[in-house]
């Protein structure tokens, strides 16, 4: 898990869906990591918010989200600025938006 700035994030409320996948909800450690066991065959969604962060003007990140599949070890879920919201280094993209 990681905040705009692609830094870990501690203790962040991960989740983790799936068409045939019951759901699960697991914390980051120290280092920003989560591990998810039984996961079912097929595609999966991991997501996730921390309405603990607030980056530069007062704004809460949006959660970031990825997909995965049973067995993946590196599933990364990066929170991205609000539209409109410059991240903490200024704009990183051609908009304000925080995206490329």
């Amino acid at each position: 898990m990681l905040d705009v700035d692609g830094k870990p994030i501690a203790k962040s409320q991960v989740q983790l869906i799936g068409v045939e996948q019951f759901p699960q909800t697991t914390n980051t450690d120290a280092n920003g990591h989560f591990i998810f066991c039984g996961v079912s065959d097929g595609r999966v969604a991991v997501y996730a918010d921390n309405p603990n962060i607030i980056i530069e003007g007062g704004f809460h990140p949006r959660g970031g989200g990825a997909s995965a599949r049973a067995g993946d070890l590196n599933v990364v879920v990066q929170f991205r600025a609000p539209r409109g919201a410059s991240p903490p280094g200024g704009p990183v993209g051609p908009g304000t938006n925080g995206l490329p």
